[in-house]
Parts: structure tokens; sequence; C-alpha cells
């Protein structure tokens, strides 16, 4: 394999490990949704069950509407659950997406420093940024 087809070859490795990164972050995010969801659906279902035995052993008509309002209660805390968990997968969103930067620019600056390496001849000046700097 001749030089030339390496930088080449190394560029598109790094796009294909990004795209891999943000694939792999998508699935933890969902994965992360699906665990919240799975607790919420859990207390729900404990929800029922305390709704379902208060009902059965409710002596009167208090006892019906407090049992009705400690099941909404329990239903607003599980829906409570589920949108700290989205809050949460927000905030890391960010975050992710600056991790991803970062280490695209440094694969980017890897690549292309070895790309200059690689170039570079006995005639060529040490640093390019100062022949740039001649030249401007």
């Amino acid at each position: 394999m001749s030089k030339e087809l390496i930088p080449s070859l190394g560029l598109c490795k790094a796009q294909m490990f990004a795209v891999l990164d943000a694939h792999r972050h998508w699935v933890e995010n969902v994965q992360c949704l699906r665990q919240m969801q799975l607790k919420a659906d859990e207390g729900l279902l404990d929800a029922d069950r305390a709704f379902a035995s208060a009902l059965d052993s409710a002596p009167d008509f208090s006892a019906v509407l407090n049992s009705q309002l400690a099941f909404v209660n329990r239903q607003l805390a599980m829906q409570n659950l589920i949108w700290q968990g989205l809050v949460k997968m927000s905030a890391r969103g960010p975050t992710i997406w600056a991790e991803q930067y970062c280490a695209a620019q440094k694969a980017w600056q890897h690549l292309f420093s070895e790309a200059a390496a690689d170039t570079t001849d006995a005639q060529g000046p040490a640093n390019w940024w100062t022949a740039w700097g001649e030249v401007t």
C-alpha cells in the first residue's frame, strides 16, 4: 500500500469511529430511558396493587376518596421519575457532544500530524506554520 492512501484511510477511520461513538451514546441513552420506564412501570403496578387493597379494605366513602388521592399521588411520583430520567439524559447530551468533538479533534490532529510528518522531506520546512507565515 502506498503512503498516499494512508491519510485517506486514517480520515475514513476517524469518521467511522466518530459515528460509532455517537451510536454508542445514543444506545446508552435509549437504555437509560428504558430502565427509567421499567422503574416507573413497576411503581405504577405497585400503585395499582396498593389502590386495590385500599379499596377492598375501605370502610366508608371518605376512605375511598383518600385511597384515590393516594393512587394519584403515586402515579404522579412515577411520572416525576420518568421526567427526571429525561432531564438527566438531556443534561448529559451536551457533555457527550463536547467529549465527541474533543475526541474527533484529537483524532484529526493526530492524523494530519502523521500525514505532515510523512510528507516532509529534506528540502521542506521543518515547521509548516512557519512556512505559511513566511508566505503571507
